[in-house]
Parts: structure tokens; sequence; C-alpha cells
């Protein structure tokens, strides 16, 4: 039978929307490149690319990862 899990410890991320204006700095943070307006970072997955408006993820083991702003605003919301 389909059962529906949670996690057992909450999730937290480091995370920021990229924008012009931090676009070279989030590329040092996520040991990335940048050209244009897309920002290229080294996954779990291999290399994905975020573009202006998406957010760059650090999880707690200090994997990258990008996500578009719907999902990551379903999925996390500001530590307090």
């Amino acid at each position: 039978m389909v059962q529906t899990y949670e996690p057992v410890v909450p999730v937290t991320v480091e995370a920021v929307l990229l924008t012009v204006d931090n676009a070279r700095e989030v590329a040092a943070w996520c040991r990335g490149s940048f050209f244009g307006h897309t920002l290229e970072v080294a996954t779990r997955s291999g290399m994905k690319h975020a573009v202006l408006g998406m957010y760059v993820i650090r999880n707690r083991i200090g994997e990258f990862s990008v996500m578009d702003v719907t999902a990551f605003k379903a999925k996390y919301k500001l530590a307090s």
C-alpha cells in the first residue's frame, strides 16, 4: 500500500536568489562559472544551469543545486 512520508529532521539549506547584482559573488560561493545571464553549477547529478531569478542552494553536506522560484518557495521558508 502506498503511504505518505515526511522528513524526520527538518532540513535547512543555504540559498541565494541569482540576480545581476550578485552573480559574480554567487559564482564564487558555489565555485561556478557565470556567462551572460547563466550560472553553471556543479551538482551531484552533473552540471546544472541557473538563470537570473533562480535559486542556488547548498545543502547541509555542502552539495549545490539549482531551483526555480516557484519550486523553492513551495519547499522552503526563511529560517527564523
